[in-house]
């Protein structure tokens, strides 16, 4: 409740705090070409929870190529637990945190 009042009246959030994810580099490629790569963005355990749960969804085996393709490129899996920890990354939302402009200084 105190970030969210805090946000809501101005006031430095936790987050503000957080050294920054991005380097001068990245908010300058992100200028220029609207994304920017965020490496070790979470944890390889993290990763391979969201890929399986992605092949699980579809489908397919990740040591079958062949059942990799014919699918939507869009996956609604939104609400996912797996996908939900990686957005809570403290690295993810430090990215977004300052691509929102809320901590830009790199």
């Amino acid at each position: 409740m105190r970030r969210l009042n805090a946000a809501l009246s101005g006031e430095a959030a936790d987050w503000d705090a957080a050294e920054p994810v991005l380097t001068a580099d990245d908010l300058e490629f992100w200028d220029e070409n609207g994304y920017v790569v965020l490496h070790d963005a979470v944890s390889p355990e993290q990763c391979r929870a969201a890929a399986q749960a992605i092949y699980q969804f579809l489908g397919m085996d990740p040591a079958e190529p062949d059942s990799w393709y014919g699918h939507d490129i869009w996956v609604p899996l939104l609400h996912h637990p797996a996908l939900w920890a990686n957005r809570a990354s403290p690295r993810i939302r430090g990215a977004f945190a300052q691509l929102r402009d809320e901590h830009r200084s790199p």
